[in-house]
C-alpha cells in the first residue's frame, strides 16, 4: 500500500497520540494498528528513533515504568502540538479516507495484512478422522476454516507483536544499564535456551508438553 504519513506527519501524530496519554513505545505500535485496522503497522525501527528525536527535541520526556520507557508530552510538546493543530486538522483529513478503506476490507479484527515469502510444502492434510478428532464440530459452508485461517493469522501477529516487545525491552535496558561481556556471554546462553524451547513447542507442541509434564513429575 502507499505511505500513510508524509514527510513529517507520523511525528505528529505520534505527538497527537502522547498528548491523549503517556504511552510505551510497544503501546503506540499496538495503537496504530488498532486504528488502522491493520492496513498500517509500523515497525519498532519506525517509532523509536521518531520517539527518541522527540525527546532529544524536548517534546516529550520518558520515563522508566515497570522496566519500560513511558513517553508523555512535556509543556514544549504541547505547544508544538498546538501551533501546527490547523496541520493535524489536515492531517487528519488526509487519514479519513485510508480508515475508511481499511474498515471496508477488514471489518472484522483478524486478517493478514502483508504478503509473506513462500514457504515450504505442507505436510500432506490428516485423515478425515484425523481432522474431525482435531476440529469434531466440521465446518459449515466454509465458515470454520476462514474463522481458523483468520485465528491463526491474529495469532500469528501477536506471536510477532510479542517479540517485538521483547526485543524493545531488552534495548531500553541495555541502553540505560550498559552491556557487559559476562552480560553479553549470559544473554547469549540465555536466549539460545529461550529460542530452542519456543521452536521445539511450535514444531511439536504435544511431545513438547509431554516433556514439560515428565520434566515436572521428576523428583
Amino acid at each position: 500500500m502507499a505511505a500513510v504519513f508524509g514527510h513529517g506527519r507520523l511525528r505528529l501524530y505520534l505527538l497527537q497520540l502522547l498528548a491523549e496519554s503517556p504511552r510505551h513505545g510497544y503501546e503506540l505500535i499496538r495503537l496504530l494498528e488498532e486504528r488502522f485496522r491493520g492496513a498500517y503497522t509500523p515497525s519498532a525501527g519506525t517509532i523509536y528513533p521518531r520517539l527518541a528525536k522527540l525527546a532529544a527535541d524536548g517534546l516529550i520526556r520518558p520515563t522508566a515504568t515497570g522496566g519500560r520507557k513511558v513517553y508523555a508530552l512535556t509543556e514544549a510538546g504541547a505547544g508544538e502540538l498546538a501551533a501546527r493543530r490547523g496541520e493535524l486538522a489536515e492531517l487528519e483529513r488526509e487519514l479519513a479516507p485510508v480508515l475508511a478503506r481499511a474498515g471496508e476490507a477488514r471489518p472484522g479484527r483478524v486478517e493478514a495484512v502483508a504478503p509473506r515469502p513462500p514457504r515450504p510444502a505442507a505436510p500432506p492434510a490428516p485423515s478425515t478422522g484425523a481432522a474431525q478428532a482435531r476440529h469434531p464440530h466440521g465446518t459449515q459452508d466454509g465458515q470454520d476454516a476462514h474463522g481458523q485461517s483468520a485465528g491463526a493469522a491474529e495469532r500469528l501477529r501477536e506471536w510477532e507483536r510479542l517479540l517485538d516487545g521483547l526485543r524493545d525491552e531488552m534495548r531500553d535496558a541495555a541502553r540505560d544499564h550498559g552491556v557487559g561481556e559476562a552480560e553479553l556471554r549470559t544473554a547469549r546462553r540465555l536466549l539460545a535456551e529461550t529460542s530452542a524451547h519456543l521452536v521445539a513447542l511450535l514444531a511439536s507442541p504435544d511431545a513438547y508438553r509431554n516433556r514439560d509434564r515428565g520434566s515436572a513429575d521428576r523428583p
